[in-house]
């Protein structure tokens, strides 16, 4: 099986090498074309890098999967040191696969192991749990221990105390949860030897089952070329355990030191300083000190199952220190004689140069020499770094670059502040502004207090006023008593609780003019003390002698008394003369004062939207002004890339096809040939990134101005006309019911002029009476035109469904005469009224009291309604602002949503795409 995952693994990497090849290809080709196309650049240059760095991960990958795969090795070494630009990491590989077929052709090993690797076999049987039960020649004499003493080794014998406190345990739990055979995989791991020191080696470890048994079987492989010595130390900084020359690096007399800190041994605080796989300059701290004596230390962290080890390699040595900066990754790998010969002449090479550069400096100066030659270890130990390397770049294209770099950076912040963060603060703040505003207003219409307050004052004034008149009629004359002295004491005591509230409610519309009715005496009534009086009051004052009249009238109406005639005249003349007049206007003023209120609001809400398009014009200028100064750094970056592509058109290209045609045996790839001569007439790229980032900018743009026009003429249009409709339709529907008892109450006049009974036979001295046959047509006229106006106007917007049965289409179950609506029940109201008072003759008192049903009816289903009316226009308008708020949340998300998905991302991959044109120019320096 490995055989063939082998192969497979292999012709994977061959069809990823061979596409990487093709791409690299294309873009040197494309390069050449005279028209060149920046979409089309970033494309294959994305692409390349991306062909590139997954193909070197799979490299890497199959050289750790399969380190004696000299043929891997040999394609890799070819690929970065013919293609790629890196001919020293190119030739470790190539030395490696060649240094293999080498010591493959001069002898044959006859093990499959090396030589000096140690086996031991440790028991899983319950009566010899951890103990060592077999073990090679080589293990002995690692440890120097005779086969007697082996017979005697339990597993926690070669694991450093205090390390783990129960190894048995955790060797059961172990083998109770694991679902692998597999323990411990190629992991540099120290044992303890006999002596006590940690001894450092490879160790693998498998499962295997024999008989009825459970055993492990493991190998080690010790390191003993490392130049280096190892401590075990807890989370805490504490040495559990270190090998036998670790305690000399410090100057001190014993050989052990476990169990003290680490950091009381050197100057630097290593629980602050210390990184992974960072190699660090540290110095002891002892007397007789020499600042000479200056080591280097690497810390490593090793998991084995939910045991976690930090392990610290000290050296004092040149070669061992070069050694973990070339062979990073052969950091646990054990060096053969050639990679020896290697470092050797590396770090003669390297100190020579240290010593040309920095001969004759003092002691403090070599200590520096020092830590600069670890600091350089560390910046050079990844023999393929990720990070773009600029190594074989010109001086040219590195300022280039770094100006193109500082451009994209600009460009990136100056479009998240201008377009993202203004345009959404902006946004948010408008929204937030114009939502408070249009909820306040929306909070203050939906409530009209104090426009219904005034409309029932005005109906039950009007009302009690009329069943007064009508209760005065019926026991004078010969009319059907259809109201009784419950119905005026209930509307009494309905108007006691409105009078009441009207104090209460004064700072909702102490806004208006007209609410100066309930603090400033400018209501005038007239009060009958042997002869009619003008007097002045303000609106609570008046409602009290109203009722104080009007209980009155009910007690001596009640008695049977007669003498109620000066109370009758002041409750008539409040509620039918100039009295109630103004009380009327008031309603109607407030009404206009709501309206005024509503077009304030669209006012308020056209200023935002202006003020907004003020900022976001502004923004979009700043970010032209800016775009179109960026076109010339990033062109250069991408003329020098063409440049260098058409200097190195000619090797790159049979770099490319030796490659392909040799190393891989493929033929197919072609491009369009380019002649030199075409090659020599290409023109200067001229490309236009400018446009590029402001037609993807500007559909944010444009997304923030439909949001603007959306929400002000649509949403906020939609709130602001349904605001406007509902005080006119309350309005109207309160002045309806307030009408319609004028209406009885001038047609009950009309047919009592030529009686006795009159007002004006009643009170004869009284000439400021208006003529009840023109009150009548003036009553008629507005209701015919408030019919008009329901009809007609937009105010069907704001009524519910069931408001609209009950108003215009009507209902089954109602009386006969409000079969088609409310509406024109009152229509036929009116005729009634017409027919009554301007037939020309006496009517019958049972025609009039018909009528007066009738409107006890139709009074009954305008309560239902104006009570409808309120609440469902409430409920409509609400359900308009949650729209609006939503459409704003909406808005508002997916403008984070698409700069957090979308131009972030974007801006990004644009700054990236500097990177990979480095990599692609490093490159095009073969």
């Amino acid at each position: 099986m490995k055989i063939i995952e082998f192969f497979d693994d292999f012709s994977s990497i061959k069809t990823k090498d061979i596409n990487f090849c093709e791409t690299l290809g294309k873009l040197i080709y494309q390069l050449q074309d005279k028209k060149l196309k920046l979409s089309q650049l970033k494309s294959l240059t994305a692409s390349t890098v991306t062909n590139c760095d997954k193909l070197i991960r799979k490299y890497r990958f199959l050289i750790k999967a399969y380190p004696q795969a000299s043929e891997i090795k040999k394609l890799y070494g070819s690929l970065l040191t013919n293609i790629l630009g890196d001919p020293i990491s190119g030739e470790h590989y190539l030395t490696e696969s060649l240094n293999f077929v080498y010591n493959d052709t001069q002898y044959m090993n006859p093990f499959s192991f090396h030589q000096r690797r140690c086996f031991f076999i440790v028991s899983c049987a319950i009566d010899s749990f951890g103990k060592i039960i077999q073990c090679n020649n080589n293990f002995l004499k690692f440890l120097s221990i005779t086969p007697e003493i082996a017979q005697e080794l339990y597993i926690d014998n070669l694991i450093v105390p205090n390390f783990c406190n129960d190894p048995f345990k955790t060797i059961k739990k172990f083998i109770g949860e694991t679902i692998t055979h597999k323990v411990i995989n190629n992991s540099g791991l120290p044992l303890l030897s006999h002596e006590g020191f940690l001894l450092e080696g490879i160790v693998n470890s498998e499962l295997v089952s024999y008989k009825t048994n459970l055993n492990f079987v493991c190998s080690f492989d010790p390191l003993i070329s490392k130049k280096r010595e190892v401590a075990l130390l807890n989370k805490y900084g504490v040495i559990l355990g270190h090998s036998k020359g670790f305690a000399k690096y410090f100057v001190i007399e014993t050989n052990k030191i476990i169990g003290e800190t680490f950091s009381n041994f050197v100057y630097e605080n290593i629980e602050n300083n210390m990184i992974e796989d960072k190699i660090f300059p540290l110095s002891p701290k002892a007397n007789g000190f020499n600042k000479k004596d200056l080591f280097g230390v690497l810390k490593k962290k090793k998991i084995i199952g939910n045991i976690e080890m930090t392990l610290l390699y000290l050296t004092n040595s040149d070669d061992e220190l070069l050694s973990w900066k070339n062979n990073f990754e052969d950091f646990y790998k054990e060096n053969d004689i050639d990679s020896i010969f290697k470092l050797a002449s590396e770090v003669i090479l390297s100190k020579t140069n240290l010593m040309s550069s920095e001969q004759g400096n003092n002691d403090t100066t070599q200590l520096l020499m020092g830590a600069s030659y670890i600091s350089k270890c560390n910046r050079e130990k990844s023999i393929d770094s990720l990070k773009p390397d600029l190594q074989g770049i010109t001086e040219v294209e590195i300022k280039s670059l770094k100006k193109a770099v500082f451009v994209l950076s600009m460009t990136k912040l100056v479009l998240f502040i201008s377009v993202i963060s203004i345009q959404i603060l902006v946004m948010i703040i408008s929204s937030i502004a114009s939502l408070s505003y249009i909820s306040l207003e929306v909070k203050h219409s939906n409530s009209l207090k104090p426009m219904i307050n005034l409309g029932d004052i005005g109906y039950l004034v009007s009302g009690v006023s009329f069943i007064l008149r009508y209760l005065d009629a019926s026991i004078h004359g010969n009319y059907t008593a259809y109201y009784t002295y419950d119905n005026v004491n209930t509307l009494l005591s309905l108007l006691k609780e409105r009078k009441n509230v009207l104090s209460d409610e004064y700072s909702e519309w102490s806004y208006c003019p007209s609410s100066r009715i309930i603090k400033e005496k400018i209501i005038p009534y007239w009060v009958y003390e042997k002869k009619p009086i003008l007097r002045y009051s303000n609106l609570p004052n008046l409602l009290d002698l109203f009722l104080t009249s009007s209980y009155s009238i009910v007690n001596e109406m009640q008695e049977g008394k007669n003498n109620y005639t000066d109370h009758l005249f002041f409750v008539v003349f409040i509620s039918m003369g100039n009295s109630f007049d103004i009380i009327y206007d008031a309603m109607v003023n407030l009404e206009k004062c709501e309206l005024s209120r509503i077009d304030n609001l669209k006012d308020m809400s056209q200023y935002l939207l202006f003020a907004s398009l003020a900022v976001l014009s502004c923004c979009f200028f700043f970010i032209l002004c800016f775009l179109l100064t960026i076109d010339k750094n990033l062109n250069v970056l991408w003329e020098n890339l063409k440049n260098k592509a058409k200097f190195r058109f000619t090797k790159l290209k049979s770099c490319i096809s030796e490659r392909l045609i040799l190393v891989h045996n493929y033929n197919d790839f072609s491009v369009d040939k380019i002649e030199n001569e075409n090659i020599k007439k290409n023109k200067p790229i001229n490309f236009r990134h400018s446009l590029h980032y402001l037609w993807r900018f500007s559909i944010m743009i444009i997304f923030v101005i439909i949001f603007y026009i959306l929400s002000t003429f649509i949403f906020e249009a939609n709130v602001h006309n349904n605001l406007y409709y509902r005080p006119q339709l309350i309005s109207i529907i309160l002045q309806r019911r307030i009408k319609s008892n004028h209406m009885c109450f001038f047609t009950l006049e009309t047919e009592l002029k030529p009686t006795n009974l009159s007002l004006l036979s009643i009170y004869p001295e009284f000439n400021s009476i208006n003529p009840p046959g023109d009150a009548l047509i003036s009553v008629i006229k507005f209701l015919s035109f408030s019919q008009t106006q329901i009809i007609k106007s937009n105010l069907q917007k704001i009524m519910s469904s069931t408001l609209k049965n009950i108003i215009l289409k009507g209902d089954p179950n109602n009386p006969t005469f409000l079969l088609l609506g409310s509406i024109r029940g009152l229509a036929y109201l009116l005729q009634e009224s017409i027919f009554i008072s301007f037939n020309g003759k006496q009517d019958d008192p049972s025609v009039f009291s018909k009528l007066v049903a009738n409107v006890i009816e139709y009074t009954n289903i305008g309560k239902i309604a104006t009570k409808m009316s309120n609440e469902d226009s409430k409920t409509i308008i609400e359900n308009l602002l949650s729209q609006l708020l939503n459409f704003n949340i909406i808005c508002c998300i997916f403008m984070l949503l698409g700069y957090m998905l979308y131009y972030y991302p974007f801006l990004n991959f644009e700054i990236k795409m500097l990177s990979k044109i480095t990599r692609v120019l490093k490159i095009l320096n073969i």
